[in-house]
């Protein structure tokens, strides 16, 4: 239980690692996470005759129901019995036994032996057939308050796993047993030491009483264990970050520690810094719904960015370029800061051969081919980073625009191993008045001009020329020899007049 419940506790924090501007609301979000550590960990049995079989520390529980198997005249024998609800049960002709307070490894030693004595060499073998149940009273701080259904191993915190609320304590939760004494448990302790007296087995007759807990703090950044957790009356800061979430990490800026605390008078947060030394720890009481912040040594680190075609997929409209701020270590290559950008950042879009760096504070512009670095795992060039530096990785449209004499001039989507014609008939085919043969002219996104024989590329441009001699003559010449002979018969006309 241990592990499960660790482990949670050590994610629980994983989706806050940036505060929004709504803080109260963050803050308020984080509310009774502590109880959810408790619910992802309920154990679940669902062979519990198989396990009790192996588990000889079962405890005798009313309503199992036992089978002894024994040989009488050289033939096999079986005899089932029942657990009452006051522990004894019924052997028939071997007559009536107590079984409370037996485990199930003492009643298969108890009853074998009673088999062996009517009947010596009888070879008797005690098996459990099914397991009982018995009604366990849950109340105080929980949602639906009432009877559970217990069985012989019934933890405490199987119990009330599924009943918690966002105030419910996992400090003092008291078990009233039948005889009127009770006892109070910390369940957040028992799990964190594994001390599982500290999470007994529930018995018939228990009433489970939870308690509302006092205070709830969270925690996050670098200590080895952040997480939500309840605190007791007394415990300080340095009980918090030493006991329960096993100390500082190495990353840890102890100088810049602080505490985000609810401003329930005025409203708002106010933010409280302290020092990371001992004295300091253990005079800090903290508060309900106060969350600790221990920065990371590694955001003092300089920064780079990643601009362009990030996280875009194939057939994005509207592009919106993107912008990662990202820490980097003295003389750090960019491939191995290019490495550790989330998955996806980099997608099919991102023309990583075409990309480049423009240096902080000057006109430097140095281009990078990430393409070799990331997919041909050629380092001959990977320059090292300097505070500032912008990585842009430009964007691949995966599309071919035909223009021209078509149909339907425009971008088409690229498909791979396609030659012109077949992107000019998605534009619909040449457009016949303008265009006569099949001469068009294929230029790459450099501007380089290829031949009609030419598998397209993504980003290439197929221009058809308006080559008709018609359409030429009608745009053209035609229009010329009209404005021409207007002129001449203006002028004819003119000479007319002044002729008279």
């Amino acid at each position: 239980m241990k592990k499960y419940f660790l482990v949670f506790l050590i994610f629980i924090f994983a989706g806050f690692s940036v505060f929004s501007a709504d803080m109260i609301s963050e803050i308020k979000t984080l509310r009774g996470s502590s109880t959810a550590a408790l619910k992802a960990v309920k154990l679940d049995i669902p062979n519990k005759t198989a396990f009790v079989m192996l588990h000889p520390g079962y405890p005798v529980t009313p309503g199992d129901t036992y089978q002894v198997s024994y040989l009488y005249n050289l033939k096999q024998t079986s005899l089932p019995f029942f657990i009452e609800s006051d522990g004894s049960t019924d052997l028939s002709f071997f007559g009536t036994i107590q079984t409370k307070g037996l485990t199930f490894g003492e009643l298969k030693v108890k009853v074998e032996n009673i088999v062996l004595k009517a009947y010596p060499n009888s070879l008797p073998r005690l098996i459990i057939k099914s397991t009982g149940a018995f009604p366990v009273l849950i109340k105080g701080e929980v949602s639906r308050p009432g009877f559970a259904q217990g069985w012989g191993f019934s933890r405490l915190s199987d119990l009330i796993a599924d009943r918690l609320t966002k105030y419910s304590s996992l400090r003092n939760v008291e078990i009233i047993h039948e005889n009127g004494s009770s006892q109070a448990y910390d369940l957040f302790h028992a799990a964190l030491t594994s001390d599982l007296t500290k999470n007994p087995v529930v018995r018939p007759g228990d009433t489970i009483v939870i308690h509302p807990y006092d205070r709830e703090v969270y925690v996050q950044g670098e200590v080895r264990r952040p997480g939500a957790f309840q605190l007791l009356k007394g415990e300080t800061l340095s009980d918090l970050v030493h006991l329960y979430c096993d100390g500082f990490t190495k990353l840890a800026d102890t100088e810049k520690l602080h505490v985000i605390r609810l401003n329930t008078v005025q409203g708002g947060t106010d933010t409280l810094y302290l020092s990371g030394k001992q004295d300091s720890l253990s005079s800090f009481i903290p508060k309900d719904m106060d969350l600790v912040v221990v920065p990371s040594k590694i955001s003092n680190l300089p920064v780079v960015f990643f601009e362009g075609a990030l996280g875009m997929k194939v057939g994005t409209t509207s592009p919106v370029s993107a912008r990662i701020p990202w820490p980097i270590t003295k003389n750090q290559r960019i491939s191995t800061a290019l490495a550790g950008l989330p998955k996806g950042t980099i997608t099919p879009v991102s023309d990583l051969a075409r990309a480049f760096i423009i240096r902080k504070n000057t006109d430097e512009f140095i281009p990078v081919n990430l393409k070799k670095i990331v997919y041909e795992h050629n380092y001959s060039d990977d320059p090292s980073l300097q505070a500032g530096d912008r990585i842009v990785i430009p964007l691949k449209l995966f599309s071919v625009y035909v223009g021209g004499a078509v149909s339907s001039p425009g971008a088409m989507p690229y498909v791979a191993g396609k030659t012109y014609l077949e992107y000019v008939m998605m534009a619909g085919g040449f457009n016949t008045e303008e265009h006569v043969g099949d001469t068009v002219y294929i230029v790459d996104r450099d501007g380089h001009r290829y031949g009609k024989d030419r598998i397209i590329q993504p980003e290439d441009r197929i221009f058809a020329p308006k080559n008709s001699p018609i359409y030429i003559f009608n745009n053209t010449i035609g229009p010329i020899v009209t404005t021409t002979a207007a002129v001449i018969s203006l002028t004819l006309t003119i000479k007319g007049l002044f002729s008279k």
